[in-house]
């Protein structure tokens, strides 16, 4: 009878040391670290907007017909 209380007692011991274990390995609180001097981001603000593969077409009263092609172009809202 003692021998069982004995056996019992070392697998309730060793169920708990493992519990603990897992507790301490994946519920373990990551340490936050401060990052000190940080500069601020400047961003600049402008008035425009950029168009990438541009193609305009215009056509005149006499039936001439003219193309401007650009890789990039800019429009300017003011």
């Amino acid at each position: 009878m003692k021998s069982l209380t004995y056996k019992g007692l070392i697998i309730f011991s060793f169920i708990i040391i493992i519990i603990i274990l897992v507790i301490f390995k994946f519920y373990k609180k990551e340490e936050v670290k401060l990052i000190e001097n940080i500069e601020p981001i400047e961003e600049s603000f402008s008035n425009s907007n950029i168009i990438k593969d541009i193609k305009y077409t215009s056509r005149d009263l006499k039936g001439n017909e003219y193309t401007i092609l650009a890789e990039e172009g800019e429009i300017d809202l003011n």
